[in-house]
């Protein structure tokens, strides 16, 4: 169902980083960062809203990482969190969404540490 969507779309990352400011620290390699970071527990607090069926729950955090995710060009794991924040905004559960989710983010941790490679 997700395999349609490309991994990373790396022209998103490379219009962010037409913003870097010449002498200033990476703004993209931050913006990847702090991603990485908090990807761990934004999908954490997924499942768990998942398994309490908390369904405004699912609807804020699914659309905090998809909005995210969606900026940084992951746009296999936009569409899968778009799809988790649509059941959520329904009254439906999207437990197949979820496993997705947990499936696609070790190739976009790799592709986004391949892109902050490329970047230093």
């Amino acid at each position: 169902m997700f395999a349609d969507y490309v991994v990373l779309d790396v022209s998103a990352l490379d219009a962010l980083n037409q913003l870097q400011v010449a002498g200033q620290p990476s703004f993209v390699g931050g913006l990847i960062s702090d991603y990485l970071n908090q990807l761990e527990t934004l999908t954490s607090a997924i499942k768990l809203n998942l398994g309490r069926g908390d369904l405004a729950g699912l609807d804020k955090v699914s659309h905090k990482l998809k909005s995210s995710s969606g900026a940084l060009g992951l746009k296999r794991v936009e569409a899968i969190c778009s799809t988790i924040e649509k059941g959520a905004r329904a009254g439906k559960l999207e437990p197949e969404a979820v496993s997705a989710l947990e499936k696609s983010l070790p190739s976009a941790r790799v592709a986004l540490t391949k892109y902050l490679v490329r970047l230093t």
